[in-house]
């Protein structure tokens, strides 16, 4: 729970009124100045919101279920004073308000466990998807992306632009309508497995879409380039031109080279 702490005992000023309260603002189970006060409304006892999440009943045994805002506790809390490393005096009620968009002083222990907090959510996201035969995570999309068919419905893949017809499924991110085809999938995939039989599927496909499969070979460069979208703005290694973050490129990713769809169509050799 120490993540959640704002300030410590040695920031705060008023420590005569905190000695005075101190024994009812500690949460139960962590035993830290409680955060987001909860109680159980039969025996009183305070919590921290989040320690109370996983509790199926109050822990001293009072066979209560209900924990519900603490008032007396956040009444308390609002009464003290903290003194921020920025050297300003806060209210504790302002005090988050005032780390977050006011404070001169960069806390870097803050800053890397809202980073670490951040890379844990991400790899929990990525272990719950790994053992989901039909999804996975793909390079060139911030979400996982499932195995579905579209009903009564054409689509296109987002990477190579290629059209399908309802009878072929997609690789898609319902969130952002976002679809791979299986060659686009299997070739930048991260995390997941993917579906063998869906080759079956992309044996008689269409290939109506102007811009050509991926892995196309270009002579001004020893290794095949992939069409994709980057979530970056790049330049042509070519050209020179730059582009947005909308515009795909002709990449290969293992020399961080990106070519242009006129420089690529320019050079292409066969």
């Amino acid at each position: 729970m120490a993540e959640e702490l704002l300030f410590e005992e040695n920031d705060i000023i008023n420590k005569e009124y905190y000695n005075v309260i101190k024994g009812m603002i500690k949460c139960s189970i962590c035993l830290d100045i409680v955060k987001d006060p909860v109680q159980c409304d039969k025996c009183q006892h305070c919590f921290c919101s989040r320690c109370s999440e996983p509790l199926n009943s109050c822990p001293f045994r009072c066979k209560n279920h209900n924990f519900v805002p603490s008032f007396i506790c956040n009444q308390l809390l609002s009464e003290l004073k903290i003194k921020c490393k920025c050297g300003k005096e806060i209210s504790y009620d302002f005090l988050k308000n005032h780390k977050k968009k006011d404070c001169q002083i960069v806390d870097y222990r803050e800053k890397y466990l809202n980073l670490k907090k951040e890379y844990d959510s991400l790899l929990n996201e990525i272990n719950q998807i790994s053992d989901h035969k039909y999804c996975i995570k793909s390079s060139i999309h911030p979400h996982p992306i499932e195995c579905n068919r579209r009903f009564l419905q054409t689509w296109n893949c987002d990477n190579c632009k290629m059209n399908f017809n309802d009878n072929i499924p997609s690789y898609q991110c319902t969130l952002c309508n976002f679809d791979l085809c299986y060659y686009c999938a299997k070739n930048t995939i991260t995390k997941g497995t993917i579906m063998d039989k869906m080759a079956d599927y992309y044996k008689e496909k269409p290939l109506n879409s102007e811009v050509s499969r991926s892995n196309i070979n270009n002579v001004l460069h020893k290794h095949p380039l992939e069409y994709v979208k980057t979530f970056t703005p790049w330049i042509c290694d070519c050209c020179k031109n730059e582009f947005t973050i909308n515009t795909a490129t002709f990449k290969c990713t293992l020399c961080d080279f990106d070519l242009c769809k006129n420089c690529a169509n320019i050079y292409k050799s066969n």
